[in-house]
This record gives structure tokens, C-alpha cells and sequence, in this order.
């Protein structure tokens, strides 16, 4: 049964790590000996080629301080062979100790019959020649007969049979060392052996467990993700279906009541003109303006649709935009001075014809200075200017500014996202419904232009879009 909680995938996780560790500490400690062993083998190896060349070396001297030819050279070689005798011993014992300071048990016969094997054990032969030459030393070393006796026991006596001891200890360890590094081998093969065996093995029982369950719980995850993603798809595609639906109702069922309102209230104007008391002439004025604010907040509601939907459209043609501005600022002028607000219109003289929407431009400027009228204070000023924009002068530019509180320059950019609201106050076109920007923006941009928010330094706020002077799609290229 493969596991299926994290308790048990971790436990099985830290088993398998232990068994790693457990396996690379008993291969690091075997490690660890052989290289250990094989320093010492060769340490003693080293001692022991140092014994025949001290042995060598006093067997020399001894000959020169008994050559009568050379006297004036007998006190050098006196020193010499005491010296040799002297470092010949601190070998010896650094030899017999390193033997010994392993158990003499982990010995091989042949070793331990050459060092510790008495009578003739490379231990004795070695105390022998030393005797022999330190008799020879300390002999007045005249030509005596018991100083050749010294000499012939060193030369023919002790220094034959310790050379090919030693040369047998030597050629021994290095057998002994060669067959310890072979047996070595073979153990750290086997060992790595057992290490892929104990990983195919934790692979089969534990590892692949562990990698099935995640494979299994990340298919779930993706089959939930699936289910979830076309969840939200219906979920949305019913957002859209009621929202349309509401749409469609808002359109069809305050559109027509809203527009019999809005010319009966006409019409009571229009029948009694003077003849209507002060009093009641405002009220009738307050009636028109929230119904006429009404059919705009309807037209953006179906424009938004329109918009999102992609059937939001446009007829661009040339035409020429001053006598739009005009009528357009006249029609504003009579709400801009309830508020005794002016109204300015700069255009240059020389200005192209715009290729857009007569429609639709009128749409924008009537919400640009809409929201212009609704933000500038009492006694302020609303300028309307157009002309060619200098930075692409394929494009004319229409601007309008006012002396309103100013936007925020971490605002700008979202004034023109859809139902944004601002911090500051400043509420995203007349409608009140936050989709006024919104929508100009998606008229300039369905045109061809592009609109933009500008701080005005002594205060207010300057709206700037522009619009191409000739249809992109059938003028000839550059």
C-alpha cells in the first residue's frame, strides 16, 4: 500500500537518508584505515631502506679507520661510525616499535618470523651488528688483531645476513602492502555494490511510493484546476449573460420613460414660457438637467456594452471641427454659467480637417467639458483649444482644460480605467457612474488617437486627445 499522508512520505524520506548516511560513514571509515595503513607501510618500508644504507655506511667507515694509509682521516671516520651507529639505532627502534605498535596478531607469519623470531629475528641481527660496531668504536682502532676481528665480524659475520633480512622485510611489506590495497579494492567495490543495490532498493520500496503519490495528488491538482478554470469560464459567461441582460432591460424599460419625461418637461416649457412663476421655472430647469444626466448615464451604460463586446463602432470621415467645437460649447455654455463659469475656444487658424466621428467626437467633448463644468469652482475658467499636435503633425490635437483642484499624478493613469473612482474627489465623467473616461478613451482609441491627463501648473487640470487627419487605411505610405 503506497503511502498517502505527509507523515508517512517523510518518514520513509529520512529512513532512506539514513541509510545513505550509515553506508557513506562505514565507506569514509574504511577509507580512512586503508590510508592510514598503506602511511605507516610505507613509513616502515622507508625505515627499512634506510637500515641498509646505515648498515652500508658503517661497514665503510669501520674499513677506512682501520686503513693505515689514511691516519690523518681516522679521527673523521671514528665520528662518522659513531654517528651511523647512533642514527642506526634510533632507526631500529623506530622500526621494531612501528612493527610492534601494531598487534603482532595482524602480522603475517613471514613478517613476524623476520622481526620478533628468535634466534634470528631482524630485531637481534640488527642488535648483533650494533654491538660489533660500537666495539670497533670505541677500540683505539691501532691495527690489532682484535680490531680486524671486529671488522670481519662486522663485513663477513653480520652485515650479509642483516642486508638480506632486510631486503626480505622490505620486499615482504611491499608484497603484503600490494596485496592489502588489491583486498581493498575488492571491499570498496563490494561496497559500492551494496550502496546501489540499498539505493535500488529504497528506489523500488520507498522512493517510488513517494514519487507515485506526488504523481497522483498533482493530477488531482491539474483535474481540480481543470474543473475550477471551467467553472469560472460558466460563472463568467453568466456574469456576462446578466449583465447583458441588464443591459438590454435598462435600455429598453427607463430609455422610453426617461425620453417621454424629458419632453413633457420640453413641452411645459415650451407652452408656457414666461407665464411660469420663477420658483417653478427652476424646478422644471433641475428636472431637466437629472433627466438629460439620466440619458447620458443610460447612453454609457449601452456604450460600455458595446465596447466590451467589440460592437462599439465608429464612421470616421474628413470634417472640419471648428463649427463641432462651436456648437458643442454653445450647447455646454448655458449649464457652465449657472455656475458663472467661462468658457474659451482657441483653435488655430491653419488646422487641417480631422478624419473622425462627428458623432462621437461630439460624445467626447461633451463629456470632457462636462466633467470640466462639474469640477472648476464658481467664477473659474474652461478652455477648449485644438490645432496640430507638433510631436506627430499627422494628427490634430483637441484639449480642454480647467481651473478645477487638479489631478494626482499617481492618478492619471487610471482615470481611464472603467468604474475607477478618485481618490482625490474627482469622479471619472459627468455620469457619476465612473465609465465617462472610459469611454473616451475607447472612442479616441477606436478613431486611431490617444488621450491623456496633464497637470496645469497654476492649477486645474488640461484633458488632451488627438485624432488622425487622414484615414490610416487608405492614405499612401511615406
Amino acid at each position: 500500500m503506497y503511502p498517502t499522508d505527509r507523515n508517512a512520505m517523510t518518514a520513509r524520506y529520512v529512513f532512506v537518508l539514513m541509510m545513505l548516511a550509515v553506508g557513506g560513514i562505514v565507506q569514509y571509515s574504511l577509507l580512512q584505515h586503508h590510508l592510514q595503513s598503506q602511511v605507516q607501510d610505507a613509513a616502515i618500508i622507508n625505515v627499512s631502506g634506510r637500515q641498509r644504507m646505515l648498515s652500508q655506511r658503517i661497514a665503510l667507515h669501520a674499513v677506512l679507520l682501520l686503513d693505515v694509509r689514511k691516519k690523518v682521516d681516522q679521527a673523521v671516520n671514528r665520528r662518522g661510525l659513531i654517528d651511523a651507529i647512533a642514527l642506526m639505532e634510533a632507526s631500529s627502534e623506530s622500526l621494531i616499535h612501528g612493527r610492534s605498535s601494531l598487534n603482532v596478531g595482524q602480522l603475517s607469519s613471514e613478517m613476524a618470523a623476520i622481526y620478533f623470531a628468535s634466534p634470528s629475528s631482524l630485531q637481534e641481527q640488527v642488535r648483533g651488528y650494533l654491538e660489533h660496531a660500537k666495539a670497533l668504536a670505541a677500540s683505539p682502532a691501532n691495527g690489532s688483531a682484535e680490531d680486524y676481528k671486529h671488522l670481519e665480524n662486522i663485513i663477513n659475520v653480520a652485515l650479509g645476513p642483516l642486508l638480506d633480512s632486510l631486503n626480505k622485510a622490505v620486499s615482504q611489506l611491499q608484497s603484503e602492502s600490494e596485496a592489502r590495497n588489491a583486498w581493498m579494492d575488492t571491499l570498496f567495490g563490494l561496497i559500492l555494490a551494496m550502496n546501489l543495490v540499498m539505493l535500488a532498493v529504497a528506489g523500488i520500496f520507498f522512493l517510488r511510493p513517494m514519487v507515485v503519490h506526488a504523481v497522483a495528488a498533482q493530477d488531482a491538482l491539474r483535474t481540480l484546476n481543470e474543473n475550477l478554470e471551467v467553472r469560472v469560464k460558466d460563472r463568467s459567461e453568466d456574469l456576462v449573460r446578466v449583465r447583458n441582460q441588464f443591459i438590454h432591460n435598462v435600455n429598453h424599460e427607463l430609455r422610453t420613460p426617461v425620453t417621454c419625461i424629458n419632453a413633457s418637461l420640453k413641452m411645459l416649457v415650451d407652452e408656457f414660457g414666461g407665464n411660469i412663476p420663477e420658483r417653478h421655472k427652476q424646478l422644471l430647469d433641475l428636472a431637466q438637467r437629472n433627466v438629460s444626466h439620466l440619458v447620458v448615464m443610460i447612453d454609457d451604460l449601452l456604450d460600455m456594452s458595446r465596447s466590451q463586446t467589440g460592437k462599439l463602432n465608429a464612421s470616421p470621415h474628413s470634417l472640419v471641427i471648428r463649427a463641432l467645437i462651436d456648437e458643442v460649447v454653445e450647447s455646454m455654455a448655458l449649464v457652465a454659467s449657472a455656475k458663472s463659469i467661462g468658457i474659451k475656444v482657441e483653435i488655430s487658424s491653419d488646422m487641417p480637417a480631422t478624419f473622425a466621428d462627428s458623432g462621437r467626437l461630439r460624445q467626447i467633448l461633451v463629456n470632457l467639458i462636462g466633467n470640466a463644468i462639474k469640477f472648476t469652482p464658481e467664477k473659474g475658467l474652461i478652455s477648449v483649444g485644438a490645432g496640430v499636435f507638433l510631436p506627430d503633425p499627422g494628427f490634430n490635437f483637441i484639449s480642454v482644460s480647467d481651473t478645477g483642484p487638479g489631478i494626482r499624478a499617481e492618478e492619471a493613469g487610471k482615470l481611464f480605467e472603467r468604474l475607477y473612482q478618485s481618490s482625490s474627489g474627482v469622479v471619472q465623467g459627468g455620469s457619476g457612474l465612473g465609465l465617462g473616461l472610459y469611454i473616451c478613451k475607447e472612442l479616441v482609441t477606436l478613431q486611431g488617437g490617444r488621450i491623456w491627463v496633464e497637470s496645469v501648473p497654476s492649477g486645474g487640470s488640461r484633458f488632451v486627445f488627438t485624432l488622425p487627419q487622414k484615414d490610416a487605411k487608405t492614405s499612401e505610405p511615406a
